[in-house]
């Protein structure tokens, strides 16, 4: 679901981001478009680990798990993020 969310994050704010990830699952990252290859000791990088809190809300709001990663990436870089339906705030 982060895939989505870094998707998204391009696309709304094409060239401001650089993205890179973490990941047992590297092959889920070969073919996306939006990475950049960080240095974890570049001063200017910031390490983010990703989450989707909106997990704790399962069956009680009207969203779907895709929405988590990228809401959560909202409230962590504070900007919005386009994704489809818009949701609230996020």
């Amino acid at each position: 679901m982060l895939t989505g969310a870094v998707r998204d994050l391009h696309l709304t704010f094409p060239g401001h981001f650089a993205t890179d990830v973490r990941t047992s699952c590297g092959a889920l990252w070969e073919n996306i478009p939006y990475l950049t290859k960080l240095d974890d000791a570049d001063p200017e990088v910031e390490i983010i680990d990703a989450s989707y809190p909106l997990i704790n809300e399962s069956n009680q709001l009207p969203l779907h798990f895709i929405h988590g990663c990228r809401i959560f990436l909202c409230s962590i870089l504070e900007v919005g993020i386009s994704g489809g339906r818009d949701y609230g705030n996020a």
